[in-house]
């Protein structure tokens, strides 16, 4: 299916097309509706914006519209990532001191 772009109402039967549709249909000489296969008039021909229409696949849209993807990149980090400090691993221990001559 698609969605209609540009909808409007043949005056002659009340449905609504897509507007490029309808006029390449009624310019290649058709007198009836695609629909009901009414014969139409000169008069009846008008074609009629359908606003509701347009407002209903415009909320469609906005309902239906997937989110953008996340930027490229490495992922962010968060703060389950990160151990609390009582968490960490103890330090190495340090060496001791350098023995000197007066220690002898």
């Amino acid at each position: 299916y698609e969605l209609f772009e540009d909808p409007v109402v043949l005056e002659g039967d009340g449905r609504t097309y897509e507007r490029e549709a309808i006029q390449d249909w009624l310019r290649r000489g058709n007198r009836t509706s695609p629909c009901t296969g009414v014969m139409l008039d000169r008069a009846s021909t008008k074609l009629i914006p359908d606003a509701a229409m347009r407002e209903r696949v415009a909320a469609f849209n906005a309902a239906f519209t997937p989110a953008p993807p996340p930027p490229a990149g490495p992922p962010p980090l968060v703060a389950s990532q990160f151990l609390p400090l009582s968490h960490a691993p103890p330090p190495p221990p340090e060496a001791p001191p350098p023995l000197v001559a007066s220690q002898f």
